[in-house]
């Protein structure tokens, strides 16, 4: 991996790099992460299946706090839990250039949620944010929700897989209400109760 990283540093054409299903490891990610921080070209960084863990988050947060450049990162199937996802949600409050974040799979839970509201309060480039399967719950919902409310850029919203619940239900009608950048959201797959449902129709009536 120190070999890509060093070309990658002195590389002035690379748009897109794909890493996925490569135990690239913390010591790999930690060389991409600082060539990352003098390429100023790439565009779009693929690191799915990568088994990261929390350490390996420490350094996709520095990717995102010092690279200008990456528009699209995919970190889906990486287990870096809520303890990996304050290191992202500190580098995310303060990027101005990605869109997209694919971060499914990745074991966040209700406290990675959190930190990741609290980025969304911050960010001002971020449209496009897939969230699939991370046992998320009404509390994180709830602080999502939270983060929506203050959000003003993102557009795209998927959180299939999810234990959305009526209370979450509630809480996320509640930021549709509040929030008036939001075009699309994906929800197949919860299995949500009556209640729930029409929590949810009463908030979309209600965006604008």
């Amino acid at each position: 991996m120190q070999y890509i990283a060093d070309a990658l540093s002195n590389n002035n054409t690379l748009l897109k790099l794909n890493l996925s299903y490569n135990p690239i490891g913390e010591s790999g990610l930690e060389y991409l992460a600082n060539a990352l921080q003098t390429n100023k070209t790439l565009t779009e960084l693929e690191l799915s299946h990568n088994a990261l863990d929390g350490g390996g988050a420490q350094h996709i947060g520095n990717i995102l706090q010092h690279n200008s450049t990456l528009i699209q990162l995919n970190v889906t199937y990486n287990p870096v839990h809520s303890n990996g996802m304050k290191y992202v949600a500190n580098g995310l409050a303060v990027n101005n250039t990605l869109a997209g974040l694919h971060f499914g799979w990745n074991e966040l839970g209700c406290q990675g949620a959190r930190y990741l509201a609290s980025a969304l309060e911050k960010n001002h480039s971020l449209v496009n944010l897939n969230l699939f399967a991370n046992g998320i719950g009404h509390e994180g919902i709830q602080y999502l929700a939270n983060g929506l409310r203050h959000n003003r850029t993102l557009t795209t919203l998927y959180m299939p897989g999810n234990n959305i619940d009526a209370e979450g239900a509630r809480h996320l009608a509640d930021a549709l209400q509040n929030n008036s950048t939001l075009t699309t959201l994906y929800l197949e797959g919860i299995f949500m109760t009556a209640e729930g449902v029409h929590a949810l129709a009463i908030g979309l009536q209600n965006n604008r």
